[in-house]
């Protein structure tokens, strides 16, 4: 029965001239569309901004050297541009967090061993290792939160684009 089923649906398929084509589906504009979508990648332990089928780099994003002006490469879209400057802020200042907190807890890490060290100066050390693990944990919400801002940024960039 399933097969005499089967056979019924793809020859009234055949008849009326296949399946038709939904608004959603259109394919107007694909290759255009294709060549200017953006994504980000990761190479060699760096994440780029691409462009494009072929994977045209535009440049390196975080660190704390800040990288491509994402801002500028999605120009066309006001709310991309709007998360690609959330984006950049809360990754600067996220990537600094992290970079202070982390030198900090290292310093604790180092003088941790020492045991003949002035009271004063152990006292100090543990306040820096606190503060450091504060903004370690600041720095890594504010990355979080940047990335977020650079997918949003990515996918309004892609949902205007002319297709």
């Amino acid at each position: 029965m399933p097969r005499i089923l089967l056979a019924f649906c793809i020859g009234t398929c055949v008849l009326l001239g296949g399946t038709g084509t939904m608004e959603g589906q259109e394919q107007h504009g694909v290759p255009e569309y294709d060549a200017r979508a953006l994504r980000v990648e990761n190479r060699e332990g760096d994440r780029v901004v691409v462009r494009g089928r072929d994977g045209l780099v535009l440049g390196k994003i975080g660190g704390l050297r800040g990288g491509v002006d994402l801002a500028n490469v999605v120009a066309p879209s006001e709310n991309a541009v709007r998360e690609a400057r959330d984006f950049s802020k809360r990754a600067r200042r996220g990537n600094w967090a992290m970079t202070v907190g982390l030198t900090a807890i290292s310093v604790w890490l180092l003088t941790a061993r020492i045991h003949d060290m002035d009271p004063a100066v152990a006292t100090a050390v543990d306040a820096a290792y606190a503060g450091g693990l504060v903004l370690a944990v600041y720095g890594a919400v504010q990355l979080n939160r940047a990335n977020t801002a650079l997918g949003r940024s990515i996918w309004w960039y892609n949902r205007d684009l002319a297709r």
